[in-house]
């Protein structure tokens, strides 16, 4: 098992999803996809975890790292990745 986390902001972390992920020794990567970290390929996961941020989807144009993220959410969902995305209150 294998675990790629997005992050839409830089102060919005994993939080105890990433105490779990250490406690079980669950490999993970962070992308810092909201300061324009490339978004590797996909094939070495087994799980997508897209974190939430204050900006919303519909906001595509206005912070162009959503259409990346979009496109990997799609690229697991065709592939068989499992995805969770997490939403902020």
């Amino acid at each position: 098992m294998k675990v790629l986390v997005l992050k839409n902001h830089p102060l919005e972390g994993p939080g105890t999803m990433e105490d779990f992920f250490r406690m079980h020794s669950i490999s993970y990567s962070i992308v810092e996809a909201g300061l324009g970290e490339k978004i590797p390929s996909l094939e070495e996961y087994s799980h997508l975890v897209v974190l939430g941020g204050p900006m919303g989807v519909y906001e595509r144009d206005r912070y162009q790292f959503l259409k990346e993220v979009a496109l990997a959410m799609e690229r697991a969902l065709k592939d068989g990745i499992r995805v969770l995305r997490v939403f902020q209150k």
